[in-house]
């Protein structure tokens, strides 16, 4: 009866131990499926940071070629106004000469001769150029003047205003 007992015993822990024996297999493949799911999963998050690291490399360099052509337009700009203001003084200089001209012009001719000339046309007729305002203020001037009887004439002859 022992015997029996002893046997019962032993095949349940033999039926016991092929149990746990099949669960333990059943555990390690899991685990090494988990495993290989982490290495995948790891895999790709580090071609993510990858792929992020590379495209904030580019916006850096964007960036940067950015800040280089604001820069660059900036001097550019600055250029531009400075050879605007030297052309500015330039072309006041060139008109207070050409005012100086006029008045010299007027004073030379005297008023008598001048008034009988007059600015309407720019065309050369009969002798004598009628010129037409460069600038706004050049042509308040000229209109100043006309209202005063001071217009401009020109000798076809000589090339000269007279």
């Amino acid at each position: 009866v022992e015997l029996e007992l002893l046997r019962d015993d032993n095949e349940q822990l033999l039926t016991q131990y092929e149990r746990e024996k099949q669960l333990r297999k059943s555990v390690e493949q899991k685990f090494m499926e988990m495993e290989d799911n982490m290495e995948g999963i790891k895999k790709e998050l580090e071609d993510k940071v990858e792929t992020l690291e590379s495209i904030i490399r580019m916006s850096e360099i964007k960036s940067k070629n950015t800040a280089d052509l604001v820069n660059r337009l900036e001097e550019k700009e600055q250029e531009s106004k400075n050879e605007y203001n030297k052309l500015h003084e330039r072309y006041t200089e060139l008109f207070r000469t050409h005012m100086d001209y006029m008045e010299r012009t007027k004073v030379l001719l005297g008023t008598d001769k001048l008034s009988e000339l007059t600015v309407t046309s720019p065309k050369i007729m009969k002798g004598e150029l009628m010129l037409r305002p460069v600038s706004l203020a050049y042509g308040n001037t000229i209109e100043l003047h006309k209202h005063e009887g001071f217009p401009i004439s020109y000798d076809s002859r000589t090339h000269h205003a007279v």
